[in-house]
């Protein structure tokens, strides 16, 4: 069984290429042949031709998409490549991910279910299942329970 995992989204397009934002290092560990790219919500597999790194983003070329102005169309859409089940179980055990961990606050409370982070600025934020984003640094960081998979967070007031 086969399983896309996210790995960032399109920043831009320019010269005929689409600068990938990189949320984690998924893009390096497996080195895919091809990407799925959201266009219009819809995952559209996209043949790498050429790929560049440019900082913590990758620039690619593709072979499938005939102009720039389809490229367009990618812009702004989300990133996926496809694991095998047990690539995705070997690179979760590897990255210590805490996708899938549910976040709580001081007092107990649920906040919600950890299913991304995105490092693709200088503060790395939790993505939750119910749409919150939340910093995440070890100042607010109370406690984690890998075993019960829980994050106890000091949530920042407003948030």
């Amino acid at each position: 069984m086969e399983t896309h995992k996210k790995i960032g989204f399109v920043r831009k397009e320019r010269a005929g290429e689409l600068q990938i934002a990189l949320q984690n290092d998924l893009f390096d560990t497996f080195e895919p042949e091809f990407l799925f790219i959201e266009a219009d919500g819809i995952p559209v597999p996209c043949f790498i031709k050429t790929q560049r790194d440019k900082g913590e983003d990758i620039c690619c070329t593709f072979y499938d998409i005939p102009s720039e102005r389809a490229l367009q169309a990618f812009v702004g859409g989300q990133v996926y490549i496809e694991l095998t089940e047990k690539q995705a179980k070997e690179y979760q055990q590897d990255s210590n991910d805490i996708s899938g961990f549910t976040v709580k606050d001081t007092k107990g409370k649920v906040v919600g279910t950890i299913t991304d982070i995105d490092t693709t600025t200088s503060n790395t934020l939790l993505l939750l299942d119910n749409g919150m984003l939340l910093p995440f640094h070890e100042d607010l960081l109370v406690s984690i329970d890998t075993n019960a998979q829980v994050l106890t967070m000091q949530i920042p007031e407003g948030l």
